[in-house]
């Protein structure tokens, strides 16, 4: 039954002799809402959530003042402090032992003496399987069956059974305590469009159908983050490049596979795919999201390239508004037209073609990130389609060479400049290849003109650029770049200060780094190379060497460091 049809169900128990109506379903199909929108329209009603109760009492007092809040002033205020009074003397028992509910009885008398009405009062008691432990289900059971026998009172039980802690028990009275079940297995058909809004639901409403899922917070998590973004991405952002409906795409893609996938892969049947998209970290998750969820339905492919900033902001909360922003300026001005999944062949080929031609003409001016974007569709689609992109991974480098060293900013950090699979998702293998080659351009680009500055500070005594002696620790990894670098910074006399007469605590801070340096490639030598050992006989020809009695003191402190 779809969720909407509790409607139906409602009014035909209000008709029937059935006294005692179960609403089953998973949660998030809509059970609560359409309950409630049928409170809202209908007199005689009366809502009690058991969540979290833990004895009846506290449940029959609810019922006791929904009533009276739902009835007319009259005679009921009449008889209020009475029946109050008589709430202390409720017994209530098991299912097949009789339950005395006086108060109730007689208060529902009073309403609808005072209604004039002799219309069935149906109580409703949501959410079963969130009560506390201590409150039996047998309990919950016993005030059904006696508030049934109530004339005109009819009650209707709302619950997800298959998450209940205590399914035996329920299995067990459910006979005697239930007249009716109805099963919500499908929510309602405009449950989606009303919670999403018409053009946020027009957006994912192709990607949702062909997805096995019934929790409508799914849709409502979607709204919430898609507004959480929106904050950001204000609609100036927005293009024919950069469309709204792909934004909606990716947040809902982002939530499905938290919230209903569980980030499980559920999609993937093979379980050698299964382990290949897990075993690829972040990257294959990102991967499974735009390709087993999405289905490769954005309407421009680059857009999936701030989907590591919005799942990072999903997951943690953490973003980068320059860096989003960044990204979203790059695929609005991308140059060529954007293709896709429902693009022809004649299209595909053009695009191909066009991207070859385009590698030959760059300027060195270019956005990095852009041109690879450009460039990793095209060997996608050439993989794919197995096309000859008409130009090799040598001349790409080469072309992009210049590009890469304009490119090149010493105050941003070394990660900051290289392309990382999580941010562009390559999904060729050529692709993928020509990252890390393209990343060793950018080292070596990037370490030889931090490096230049570092002596160019050396040599003219500019110690208040110390933090390029940090920077520079921070991004020499490889034994090849260490081996290379601690060969000039021997040549260039370790790349000491002097320390005779006076000095600034810049001079200082600059020895102290060095010290940090020098630790670092000895750690990463190894003992073999003796680094650390030359760097101590350098510091102690500097100091027999030396007149200067407060040179002579600094040079040992910095030994001491060692």
């Amino acid at each position: 039954m779809k969720a909407n049809e509790i409607v139906d169900a409602l009014e035909t128990l209000k008709k029937s002799d059935y006294k005692k109506l179960l609403i089953d379903g998973p949660w998030g199909i809509g059970k609560t809402k359409n309950v409630k929108d049928y409170i809202t329209n209908t007199s005689n009603t009366c809502y009690v959530s058991l969540f979290g109760k833990k004895e009846i009492e506290s449940i029959l007092k609810e019922i006791y003042y929904r009533i009276i809040e739902n009835s007319p002033q009259g005679n009921v205020k009449k008889h209020f402090r009475k029946l109050k009074g008589s709430l202390g003397n409720i017994d209530i028992s098991v299912v097949g032992v009789g339950v005395s509910i006086p108060v109730i009885e007689d208060l529902h008398k009073v309403v609808n003496k005072e209604l004039d009405s002799k219309d069935s009062y149906i109580i409703f008691f949501d959410d079963l399987e969130r009560k506390h432990d201590s409150l039996d289900i047998k309990e919950v059971f016993g005030l059904l069956d006696s508030l049934s026998m109530v004339n005109n009172i009819k009650v209707v039980l709302i619950a997800c059974t298959e998450k209940l802690t205590t399914l035996s028990a329920y299995q067990e009275y459910k006979e005697k305590a239930i007249d009716r079940t109805v099963y919500i297995d499908e929510f309602s058909d405009l449950a989606p469009m009303e919670i999403m809004g018409k053009e946020e639901w027009q957006a994912i409403s192709k990607v949702s159908e062909q997805l096995e899922f019934q929790n409508l917070r799914t849709f409502k998590k979607t709204r919430m983050f898609l507004e959480e973004v929106e904050i950001v991405l204000t609609a100036d952002v927005y293009s024919e490049k950069f469309q709204r409906e792909d934004l909606i795409k990716i947040c809902f893609g982002i939530v499905y596979f938290n919230v209903e996938d569980n980030r499980e892969f559920k999609l993937i049947e093979k379980e050698e795919d299964k382990k290949y998209y897990i075993s690829s970290g972040k990257s294959g998750g990102l991967g499974y999201i735009t390709t087993h969820i999405l289905k490769n339905s954005l309407r421009n492919s680059m857009s999936r390239n701030i989907l590591v900033d919005l799942m990072r902001w999903y997951e943690v909360g953490v973003y980068s508004t320059e860096d989003i922003l960044e990204k979203v300026f790059i695929i609005n001005n991308f140059k060529e037209k954007s293709h896709n999944f429902f693009s022809s062949e004649e299209e595909i080929s053009e695009m191909l073609s066009s991207t070859a031609n385009s590698f030959k003409t760059l300027s060195g001016n270019e956005n990095l990130i852009a041109v690879f974007t450009e460039l990793n569709t095209a060997l996608t689609w050439s993989e794919a389609l197995s096309i000859d992109l008409g130009i090799d991974n040598a001349e790409i480098i080469q072309f992009l060479e210049k590009v890469i060293s304009n490119g090149i900013d010493i105050k941003k950090s070394i990660y900051h400049h290289k392309i990382h699979e999580i941010d562009v998702l390559p999904e060729s293998n050529r692709a993928k290849e020509l990252i890390k080659e393209i990343n060793k351009i950018i080292t070596k680009e990037y370490l030889t003109i931090l490096f230049n500055m570092i002596l160019s500070s050396y040599s003219n005594n500019q110690f208040h650029e110390h933090e390029l002696l940090k920077d520079f620790e921070e991004s020499i990894k490889t034994e090849n770049e260490i081996f290379e670098y601690k060969e000039l910074i021997e040549e260039h006399h370790f790349l000491l200060p002097k320390l005779n007469g006076k000095i600034t605590d810049d001079v200082w801070y600059w020895c102290i780094r060095l010290l940090s340096l020098v630790r670092d490639i000895s750690r990463n030598l190894g003992e073999k190379d003796h680094f650390f050992d030359r760097f101590n006989n350098y510091l102690d020809k500097e100091l027999t060497s030396s007149n200067d009695k407060m040179q002579r003191h600094r040079i040992k402190l910095l030994k001491e460091k060692m």
